[in-house]
């Protein structure tokens, strides 16, 4: 597709889209670094599940 210098295609019955996506994400490594007292008074801890077919 970027050789093509398109950013969307047709194939068969399917539309595939590759885009830039911008995002901005607090870096909470540096800020554990910087202030560490604060960072553990106002982390929590979160329980997820995880399902996968390989």
């Amino acid at each position: 597709m970027t050789a093509r210098g398109v950013s969307e295609m047709l194939v068969d019955v399917f539309k595939v889209r590759w885009t830039k996506v911008l995002s901005r994400r607090f870096d909470t490594t540096a800020f554990k670094a910087k202030y560490s007292e604060l960072y553990e008074q106002h982390v929590k801890e979160v329980e997820t599940r995880r399902f996968s077919v390989a």
